[in-house]
């Protein structure tokens, strides 16, 4: 069974007041974080208190490479889930650091089609199996998981929120997330918990310390056999994912996950019940490897060959888990580098 550890939140409210220029008292309130529950959630909800209860025609996926709601790609999704408005939940693992209480759904609720969106935040494992919780997302039509840190959301594996959302899923609702909450979709999660790794520590060692990975919290068909990454060409981590397809390739991990996904910030993918994604907003990369690699094992640099890269560009579809065929072009990994850009078919 492969390991995983949840970080504990600490939670503090404050209100600060500032002087201003002239020694005057800007009496302006700073938004504070509201009040953690006994059982360890916030929540806040903004739109229509009564559910709306629409009929579904999902399932549909929402995969971002970043946390906030990218507009287009989530107002598809909303369309494929129904076709009056719905209920959204918002799920996150740590407190926003930003203004608002309620930063994706402050996005969401401007789309199309949407009556309600609630922001849940459980600060413990044992939050997820609280039933005020679960209630909210079973009255719910589509769920999104926010960033931060997808260590946090592998805590609550088998938990009832998991279950929960499961079920969205399977009675046509939608389901997704961004940053993190792109991590913990696929087949395997890339669970961060011991650090973030970059591509050259991964390619250098692809088990080096930083490269851990989590069982994964779903079985959604369209993903299966499918890793994914996030803020991907911002970050320049490519190289990790293919480090990570490199373990898959390498016993006793073999059969974990055969594709990569990377998505950059700002880019999202909407993919059906059938596995057919339409790319939105920026670019992403389908990533395979057409035969195991040359080296693969600790403490030395990897070496691959025929690594197969797709580019995907707005409007661009892919079924997710076929095979990439002869699209996009091949790599090589030597001693730990890539020979080419494995970004651009430019040599």
């Amino acid at each position: 069974m492969l390991q995983s550890s949840f970080r504990s939140v600490a939670v503090a409210a404050s209100v600060a007041v500032v002087l201003g220029a002239c020694g005057a008292q800007d009496t302006t309130p700073v938004p504070t974080q509201p009040d953690v529950t006994p059982t360890g959630f916030v929540r806040a909800r903004l739109g229509a208190s009564a559910d709306a209860q629409p009929t579904l025609r999902g399932p549909s996926l929402l995969l971002q490479g970043s946390g906030s709601p990218v507009a287009a790609a989530f107002q598809a999704h909303l369309d494929r889930v129904a076709g009056s408005a719905v209920d959204v939940v918002v799920l996150a693992a740590s407190l926003t650091t930003s203004g608002s209480r309620t930063p994706e759904c402050d996005r969401i609720m401007d789309l199309r089609g949407v009556a309600s969106c609630e922001t849940i935040t459980l600060l413990s494992a044992t939050a997820a199996s609280e039933p005020a919780v679960v209630a909210a997302i079973d009255r719910a039509e589509v769920v999104f998981f926010a960033g931060g840190d997808q260590c946090n959301y592998v805590g609550w594996r088998h938990s009832p929120v998991i279950e929960s959302v499961r079920r969205v899923y399977a009675r046509g609702g939608g389901v997704g997330g961004g940053s993190a909450g792109l991590a913990i979709q696929g087949a395997m999660i890339y669970d961060g918990c011991t650090a973030s790794a970059t591509s050259s520590q991964v390619l250098a060692n692809p088990f080096a310390s930083s490269v851990t990975f989590s069982e994964p919290l779903f079985a959604f068909a369209p993903l299966r056999g499918i890793i994914t990454d996030s803020h991907f060409v911002a970050r320049d981590r490519m190289g990790r994912l293919v480090g990570f397809l490199a373990r898959f390739a390498t016993p006793p991990a073999s059969g974990g996950a055969s594709i990569g996904l990377g998505i950059d910030e700002g880019a999202a993918l909407v993919a059906d019940a059938r596995g057919v994604a339409t790319t939105f907003a920026g670019t992403a990369y389908a990533v395979r490897l057409e035969r195991a690699p040359d080296r693969c094992a600790p403490g030395v640099s990897l070496v691959a060959r025929d690594v197969r890269v797709v580019r995907l560009l707005p409007g661009d579809t892919i079924t997710l888990g076929a095979p990439l065929a002869d699209r996009g072009w091949l790599r090589t990994v030597e001693n730990g580098r890539f020979t080419q850009d494995p970004y651009t078919l430019a040599p």
